[in-house]
């Protein structure tokens, strides 16, 4: 069981950040990557200490972190996603607290969130007699919900990486197992490396085993969230096991797997190709390091009490929080809005139609996205919307900012 450690997260003044209902479009939260570490707690993951040996075979290696590999899911109505994650070794947490970090795209759908632990007795969650003491529930949504054994503790679209919190009863005795990532100095991962992958293809496959080698080093891909900078690598990686951990032979987190092959149902036939994995890091400068340690070093550190508070990414716009589709009518229309963001203190509302961004009408979501994605930090986001019952168009003005601050002067 983790050892009982002693520092508290620092309280920080930090910034909502928005996910996204099933089928909408996330309003996103790109920008400049700078160190907000400076405004936050200090955070070190666990790392080998002393000289490390490699593992012979994948069989030794995989045993290390075999049950630091969770499985996710996450449930809206009656749609359910599915990915995968790791536990990692943060230091000075609580006792009986631990860190997930899997892909920001994970757990970017509102609703109840699951997440299973690996069963000691090897059990998988769909099998009978999967202990239920290892499924570990909350909610990702418009509020935090403490109390709950989940919670997300922020995501950062820009880089595709998120962290999950599992909070244990405090009289619990399962042993969590936590993995080590990569010392940032020591190690530096090279082409033609022996690697393997730990995920849930399908969602219903937790625990699965892949391995390959890294094709290529610091190159960037494209997705549909964006452009993001990955390694490549010949691991298979199906739907499922995004968020999922890659693993050098010392047993090491080097990676997180959030891009790969699809399977064609309709001659069976998988089409391999090169998968992509989230570096570790990227550079050695925390003030540009756009790899997995540096994000979630940050979204842990500036992650406080306050109900509305989740970890951030200096730099980054600070979300809208709200959602959008294009409704049966082919206007564009709010389908969610964050308690306690921006876009909810500055009067918008779930059902709004929007009618025009910034002067210019807009029914589709790429007409809103040009105009949104144009603007920088102290520009508006002028919206003229018709609420939902209303006879009268209204107009809400958004601030572009790092911290929730709308034309009205309300400022948190």
């Amino acid at each position: 069981m983790k050892k009982l450690r002693n520092s508290l997260l620092a309280i920080v003044i930090a910034m909502v950040i928005c996910v996204m209902a099933t089928g909408c479009q996330f309003i996103s939260s790109k920008g400049r990557l700078d160190n907000s570490l400076q405004a936050g707690k200090n955070v070190s993951f666990g790392m080998v200490d002393g000289a490390r040996t490699p593992y012979t075979s994948y069989a030794d290696a995989v045993a290390v972190v075999d049950r630091a590999s969770v499985a996710i899911k996450i449930v809206n109505g009656t749609t359910a996603g599915y990915g995968s994650g790791t536990i990692i070794e943060v230091e000075d947490d609580k006792p009986n607290e631990y860190y997930i970090i899997t892909c920001h795209h994970v757990i970017s759908s509102t609703g109840d969130i699951t997440v299973y632990v690996p069963d000691e007795a090897g059990l998988n969650f769909t099998d009978e007699g999967y202990d239920t003491d290892y499924a570990f529930t909350g909610e990702i949504g418009s509020k935090i919900y403490t109390g709950n054994a989940v919670n997300l503790v922020g995501g950062d679209e820009a880089s595709d990486v998120a962290v999950l919190k599992l909070t244990l009863p405090q009289n619990s005795d399962l042993n969590i197992v936590e993995a080590k990532v990569a010392p940032t100095n020591n190690y530096s991962v090279r082409k033609g490396e022996q690697v393997f992958a730990i995920g849930n293809p399908t969602g219903k496959l937790p625990g699965n085993f892949s391995a390959g080698h890294i094709a290529y080093i610091n190159r960037e891909a494209t997705f549909s969230f964006g452009t993001v900078n990955v390694f490549g690598i010949n691991v298979d990686i199906w739907h499922g096991s995004s968020g999922g951990g890659l693993f050098n032979m010392y047993g090491e987190l080097i990676g997180i797997t959030n891009g790969g092959m699809d399977l064609d149902l309709e001659d069976e036939t998988c089409w391999s190709g090169v998968n992509y994995a989230i570096p570790y890091k990227v550079t050695d400068d925390e003030t540009t390091d756009t790899g997995f340690i540096n994000i979630a070093k940050q979204l842990i550190g500036t992650k406080n009490d306050n109900p509305y508070n989740y970890g951030y990414v200096s730099g980054r716009r600070q979300a809208l929080g709200f959602t959008l589709a294009v409704n049966n009518s082919n206007n564009l229309q709010v389908t969610s809005v964050v308690s306690g963001g921006i876009a909810a203190y500055c009067g918008l509302q779930k059902g709004d139609v929007i009618k025009t961004a910034n002067g210019q009408a807009v029914n589709t979501m790429e007409a809103f996205n040009e105009i949104y994605n144009s603007l920088s930090f102290g520009d508006n986001l002028v919206l003229v919307v018709r609420h939902y019952g209303a006879f009268n168009d209204s107009t809400i003005t958004l601030a572009i900012r790092e911290v929730r601050f709308c034309d009205t002067g309300y400022y948190l």
